[in-house]
C-alpha cells in the first residue's frame, strides 16, 4: 500500500503548479489532434473538466459527412432572415463564386488554413470591401460550426482581407462629355437609361425598376417618384419595394428634357417598365450587361476579342481609333474617347446639384443618401478641389485689407 500511495503521490506532484502560496492542478489531453490544457483546485476537478471536453467536442463520424457546401447554404439561408435581399444576394454571389469552386466538396473537418488563404488569393483583383465582406461570410460560416462541435479549429483564425484593388472614384462627365454620350447611344435603350441617369441621378437599380406608374410626367412640375427596386436571382430579375435605405424613397423634380423623351416613349410601349425587354418584362442580368454593352462598344477602351478556329480559341486585343467604325459592325462607331460606368451617370447629377449651389440637405435628399456624411464627401471633392472655388477663396482671404502689405 505505502508503495501504492507513493507513486500516486508523485503522478499528483507532476500535475501539481504554484503561483505563490496558491496551488492548482494542470492535466492535459489531445482532442482531434488539438493539444489543451485544463486546469481545477484539485487533479480530479482538472481530470474532469477535460473529460466534459473531450466528450463535447468529440466529433463523431456523422458529423464529419457535413460538407462545406452543405454548411454554407444552411448558413445564408439563416442570414437571409436578418438581411435585406439585394444584401443576400451580393452575400450568396461571393460564396457561389469564389468559395464554392475551391472548398464546396470538402468536409468541414477538412479544410486548413491554407485553403482559406486560397480562397482570398482568388479574390485579389476586387475591391477592398469585396475581400473584407467575403473573408466575414467565411468567418461567421466556420464559427457557427466551430460553436456545434462540428471542427475542431477555425481555420479562417489569423487570415486577413489585407489587398484588394483599390477602386478610384471616376470624375463626373464634363457637360461635353454627356453630350458625346447621348449623341453616341441616340435611338437605342440605352439612351433612355442614360437621360435618366445624369437628370435624376436614380441608382442602377432604381433605374430598371422605375414603372410608369411612378413617373408623372402631367403634373405642373414633372417628377419621378422612387419605390421600386430591381434585382437579380439567378439571372432572373426580382421588382421589390424594398429600397436600399429609407432615404432611398424619393420624389425628383425632372428637367424637360428627359420629361419630352419619356412623353415621347410612353407613347411608343406597352409595357409599364420604362426600360424593358421585349416582351415588355423588366430585364434579365444578361439583358442589361447587353444594354449597357451599347455604351462600351462605342468607347476606344481596348478590349479583347475571343475568335475560333478549327475548335482552337484565341484572344486578339483591339485598340479602337477614336471616330472610326468597328471592322466587324460598321454601324457602331468609336466615338467616346472616355469610358464611363453606370454609376458614373449618377455621381455626374450630383456633382452637378454641387456645383450649382444647391443647399447641402437638398442634395442629400436628392440623391437618396442615408448619412450627410456619404453627400459630404462628394461635396468635398467637388469644391475643395475645384481651381474655381479654391482662386476665389483664396482672393477673398487675401484682400488688400488683409493682406501683409496692408497693414
Amino acid at each position: 500500500m505505502n508503495a501504492k500511495n507513493s507513486e500516486r503521490n508523485n503522478k499528483k506532484k507532476q500535475h501539481q503548479h504554484k503561483i505563490g502560496k496558491y496551488k492548482y492542478y494542470r492535466v492535459q489531453r489531445s482532442i482531434n489532434g488539438q493539444k489543451k490544457s485544463f486546469y481545477g483546485a484539485t487533479l480530479r476537478e482538472a481530470k474532469a473538466k477535460a473529460e466534459a471536453y473531450r466528450k463535447a467536442h468529440t466529433l463523431t463520424a456523422a458529423k464529419r459527412e457535413i460538407t462545406f457546401r452543405e454548411y454554407a447554404s444552411c448558413q445564408l439561408a439563416y442570414l437571409a432572415n436578418q438581411i435585406s435581399p439585394a444584401t443576400y444576394v451580393g452575400y450568396e454571389e461571393k460564396i457561389r463564386l469564389r468559395a464554392l469552386p475551391l472548398l464546396g466538396d470538402k468536409l468541414l473537418t477538412e479544410i486548413t488554413h491554407d485553403d482559406i488563404l486560397q480562397v482570398m488569393s482568388g479574390a485579389t483583383r476586387y475591391s477592398p470591401s469585396y475581400r473584407h465582406t467575403l473573408l466575414m461570410l467565411l468567418r461567421h460560416i466556420f464559427k457557427a460550426a466551430l460553436r456545434s462541435n462540428l471542427i475542431a479549429g477555425d481555420p479562417t483564425d489569423w487570415v486577413k482581407a489585407n489587398g484588394g484593388k483599390q477602386r478610384k472614384q471616376k470624375p463626373a462627365l464634363s457637360n461635353e462629355q454627356c453630350e458625346q454620350l447621348l449623341s453616341a447611344v441616340r435611338g437605342t435603350q440605352a439612351e433612355t437609361f442614360c437621360l435618366i441617369g445624369i437628370y435624376t441621378g436614380l441608382r442602377r437599380e432604381e433605374i430598371l425598376a422605375l414603372m410608369w406608374d411612378a413617373v408623372y410626367l402631367d403634373s405642373a412640375e414633372p417628377y419621378v417618384e422612387v419605390k421600386r427596386a430591381w434585382r437579380i436571382q439567378n439571372n432572373r430579375p426580382v421588382i421589390s419595394e424594398v429600397l436600399k435605405n429609407a432615404a432611398a424613397r424619393r420624389n425628383i423634380p425632372i428637367p424637360q428634357q428627359l420629361a419630352n423623351h419619356l412623353r415621347m416613349l410612353r407613347a411608343t410601349t406597352a409595357s409599364k417598365y420604362v426600360i424593358s425587354n421585349t416582351c415588355g418584362e423588366p430585364l434579365s442580368g444578361t439583358q442589361w450587361r447587353n444594354l449597357w454593352r451599347i455604351v462600351e462598344r462605342r468607347t476606344t477602351a481596348p478590349r479583347k476579342y475571343s475568335r475560333y478556329a478549327n475548335g482552337t480559341k484565341t484572344e486578339h486585343m483591339v485598340t479602337p481609333t477614336h471616330g472610326a467604325n468597328a471592322k466587324n459592325n460598321p454601324g457602331h462607331v468609336y466615338s467616346l474617347d472616355f469610358s464611363v460606368t453606370p454609376h458614373q451617370l449618377r455621381y455626374t447629377y450630383v456633382t452637378n446639384l454641387i456645383a450649382a449651389g444647391l443647399d447641402i440637405k437638398k442634395v442629400q435628399y436628392l440623391a437618396g443618401h442615408k448619412s450627410i456624411k456619404i453627400t459630404l464627401e462628394i461635396y468635398a471633392r467637388v469644391k475643395d478641389h475645384n481651381p474655381k472655388d479654391l482662386s476665389d477663396a483664396i482672393n477673398m482671404i487675401f484682400t488688400d485689407d488683409h493682406s501683409p502689405e496692408g497693414k
